[in-house]
């Protein structure tokens, strides 16, 4: 029997929930902010991409979190 190793994002909890979605809502609001001068500029921007990027890869991740959670607690 081979072993698997259990991590936060492998086996979510519902602290985890909580706490990687506040973290997902503040960091991405944080740099919609830091985009668009607190609102006076439009959010579409080509100097911007880099940001787009981190923004579309937390959501990835976030969205995994709790797929993997929404599984787990779908088995039980």
């Amino acid at each position: 029997m081979e072993y698997k190793h259990e991590t936060f994002i492998t086996n979510p909890q519902k602290k985890h929930l909580v706490i990687f979605g506040l973290l997902w809502l503040i960091g991405n609001g944080l740099m919609v902010l830091s985009i668009t001068d607190l609102f006076t500029e439009p959010f579409f921007q080509s100097k911007a991409t880099m940001i787009y990027v981190l923004m579309i890869s937390s959501t990835v991740v976030t969205s995994k979190l709790y797929f993997n959670y929404w599984i787990i607690n779908l088995k039980n």
